[in-house]
């Protein structure tokens, strides 16, 4: 099996992802990675092929500067934009600019590599994987890092106080070049983006109909609420409660004295993890020949 991961260059959600890749590699498949050359050494140390958005991306990347913190360009296309650079709504009001300039790179690479499923983060810096994935039919599996889909409804209003996701959703939507962006995608690639964003209740379009592996226990989750739950019943999002994905333990420390045999723990969870992933893609690819996706 070939298997393309995306994730942003923030250590608390990519570290989650090398023990999988570590799995995947000593289970036989092929595994590439997505990201920002700060993270090359780190990922290819994993045993997966490293690939650089800069280079997959050009249209937008080619002409404008990387921001730090592993967020790409996006405070780029904020200041094209005249707006302001240090503040998340205006990040939110440019994702899907972003978007547009990251989808034909991201298709040509898909078509290049051809992968059999692609993993993702789905939060907002990587929902090209998820939506170009999408567009060519390719089994996508998520692997969220926050407290579980419910913990966007707290996150983003977090650093954004006043704001509540409504009043975030209403300047996203209402921001024409956002708008226009969303419609040319739309048409481009027959996707059904939505006008706002993370609307309800923290809601993220990158899960829709994908199985999305959830790095913490289901009584641990930060709750749904009966809308954000509707919501991604309804667009056919599937979460699996793993827990958390840890690098390897000492030996030492999980020396098994009785049977003599030293036993990794998040070794064992995540082989779980890429054994699903391969699981998931093949039924995603068996419910597609049945006509059923």
């Amino acid at each position: 099996m070939k298997v393309v991961f995306a994730c942003s260059a923030h250590v608390g959600h990519l570290n989650p992802t090398l023990p999988v890749v570590k799995a995947l590699v000593s289970l036989g498949h092929e595994v590439h990675y997505i990201c920002f050359e700060t993270m090359r050494a780190k990922i290819e140390s994993a045993g997966a092929k490293f690939h650089s958005c800069e280079d997959i991306q050009p249209e937008l990347y080619a002409r404008r500067s990387l921001a730090p913190g592993g967020i790409g360009a996006c405070n780029a296309i904020m200041g094209e934009l005249g707006l302001d650079t240090s503040s998340v709504l205006s990040m939110l009001m440019t994702l899907n600019l972003s978007l547009e300039k990251e989808l034909p790179g991201t298709l040509r690479f898909f078509k290049d590599i051809r992968p059999d499923v692609v993993v993702y983060d789905p939060l907002v810096f990587c929902r090209y994987a998820a939506h170009g994935a999408a567009v060519m039919g390719i089994p996508a599996v998520g692997l969220l890092t926050l407290a579980g889909p419910g913990a966007m409804r707290l996150h983003t209003p977090a650093v954004l106080h006043p704001l509540t996701i409504a009043d975030i959703d209403y300047a996203v939507r209402e921001f024409t070049p956002h708008a226009e962006a969303t419609a040319r995608i739309n048409d481009k690639h027959s996707m059904q983006l939505r006008p706002g964003i993370l609307f309800p209740d923290g809601y993220m379009d990158s899960c829709r109909g994908n199985t999305i592996i959830v790095t913490t226990s289901e009584d641990l989750q930060d709750p749904m609420t009966p809308e954000l739950s509707a919501a991604y019943t309804q667009d056919g999002a599937r979460f699996e409660y793993v827990g958390p994905l840890l690098a390897l333990a000492s030996q030492e420390i999980l020396q098994d004295k009785h049977a003599g045999n030293s036993t990794d723990i998040s070794h064992v969870s995540a082989h779980g993890v890429g054994e699903s992933i391969d699981a998931s893609a093949q039924g995603t690819r068996s419910r597609a020949a049945s006509g059923h996706e």
